[in-house]
């Protein structure tokens, strides 16, 4: 169930990802296949479980410019990542201002990871997310 979610550019990764912790989690727990589960995981299972319906209703404007926004006088790509002993990723802004100076901030992609269940210290989990945050923009200038 959880890998039948398509989301190539990371727009619903923070639902994704809670329920990724929770089977790296009980990874770690090294439970056998009929193991009983422990609640506290169970519960944490149902509230994703219950969230899962409203994915159904998730939707995106297809461009990044708003239709009333006018003229684009500047025009710039944002990345930032970030890493934390649990995980890595990284995400991609458009900004856009117009004529009249307004701003407008559209999310262009995101990449999330989970750090291996052999935990590795956190500089070189920062080092793993400057690289996704690389291959991120490889990615952006590569469709253009």
């Amino acid at each position: 169930m959880i890998s039948s979610i398509y989301d190539p550019l990371g727009f619903v990764a923070p639902f994704h990802f809670t329920v990724k912790v929770l089977l790296q989690d009980l990874c770690r727990k090294q439970l056998g296949w009929d193991d009983k589960i422990p609640e506290e995981d169970l519960r944490r299972w149902g509230i994703w479980l219950k969230e899962l319906p409203k994915l159904e209703q998730f939707t995106i404007e297809r461009c990044f410019k708003p239709t009333d926004f006018g003229s684009v006088i500047s025009c710039q790509l944002h990345h930032f990542s970030d890493a934390s002993t649990i995980a890595y990723g990284a995400v991609s802004y458009l900004r856009l201002v117009n004529a009249k100076h307004e701003v407008h901030c559209s999310f262009v992609m995101g990449k999330s990871r989970l750090t291996p269940p052999k935990a590795c210290h956190h500089p070189k989990n920062g080092a793993v997310s400057c690289r996704a945050l690389h291959k991120t923009g490889q990615n952006d200038t590569s469709r253009t």
